[in-house]
């Protein structure tokens, strides 16, 4: 039995599962298998995964049924005590594993394990995640109030004990997107996380193929709401779902539907910061222009966020 099973949903990314596999070969820490679930590729991506002639790698394939079903099946067929995650388009340094390790080994109370990560913009330009408080290594104390802006456990950076799926099931095949973000709220409320604040993952933002670029509003006001309950008791979770809101907000007032107009019912705008409850006022036009300037920013190195207090 590995100690790592590394499970990967894979869909029309030839141009990238070839070095994301390499990437996880070149592990200094080797105990491990790689789990990849083709979900009905019409590229050549399985022709990829098939030219490598490690055993530790499994090729599953099956008809299109999302990237949920697909990472479900990978996590199904694999064996090792302790699943990692990772999507076909996204790279781990070397130390990767050797840091999830040392987490585990030094942090039994936990079953959920991250480590910090690298973003690369669609401009080739890099920067680091921006959490809402400082971390370090060792247990994170509010998984909510840390992933305000961007996510500490993500589908690219994180493992967990293969006895999480036995208690809080596996990632939801009905939502279209937001999967990652609903298992880690699902998971961050039952289970303690640990975190290496060093960077041994880089996250490629937007590629071809990206559900995240998906207007697919609707699933994501969906399991917002699935989290009003828990949030009642839960003031942490109710300024990160309040946060999630305002995002939601935004990115359907630019996509030009009125998914916005749901979600705005039940936002508690005492949970925003003053940038976000500015643009809440903005229509979709000024919305547009303001994420130009945004961009122009970004390209120039300086990132303007509303997440950022």
């Amino acid at each position: 039995m590995p100690y790592f099973s590394v499970c990967i949903p894979l869909y029309n990314k030839a141009n990238f599962i070839t070095k994301t596999i390499q990437s996880v070969l070149d592990q200094h820490f080797t105990d491990f298998e790689i789990v990849i679930c083709d979900d009905g590729s019409t590229d050549d991506s399985a022709e990829k995964v098939e030219q490598f002639s490690d055993d530790r790698i499994k090729l599953i394939q099956q008809e299109n049924q999302g990237a949920s079903s697909a990472r479900n099946r990978a996590i199904k067929e694999s064996t090792g005590e302790y699943i990692a995650f990772l999507d076909a388009d996204d790279l781990w340094y070397p130390e990767h594993l050797t840091h999830l390790h040392y987490l585990i080994d030094h942090y039994p109370q936990a079953k959920l394990f991250a480590t910090n990560y690298e973003i690369q913009m669609p401009d080739g330009r890099k920067r680091l995640p921006f959490f809402s408080k400082q971390i370090y290594i060792g247990i994170i104390d509010d998984y909510f109030l840390a992933s305000l802006s961007d996510a500490v456990m993500t589908c690219f950076n994180a493992a967990v004990h293969r006895s999480v799926f036995d208690e809080i099931g596996y990632f939801n095949s009905d939502y279209r997107t937001g999967q990652d973000v609903d298992f880690a709220i699902k998971a961050n409320l039952k289970f303690k996380l640990a975190y290496h604040n060093l960077v041994s993952v880089t996250y490629h933002r937007e590629t071809e193929n990206n559900l995240a670029q998906s207007k697919l509003n609707a699933d994501r006001l969906k399991y917002i709401e699935s989290y009003d309950k828990d949030a009642k008791d839960n003031k942490s979770l109710a300024r990160y779902l309040a946060v999630n809101r305002f995002a939601l907000i935004i990115k359907s007032k630019q996509a030009g539907d009125n998914i916005w107009k749901q979600a705005l019912v039940k936002l508690d705008t005492g949970y925003l910061n003053k940038k976000q409850r500015f643009l809440l006022q903005f229509n979709s036009f000024q919305l547009k222009k303001m994420k130009q300037l945004q961009d122009f920013f970004s390209k120039k190195g300086i990132y303007l966020s509303p997440f950022k207090d």
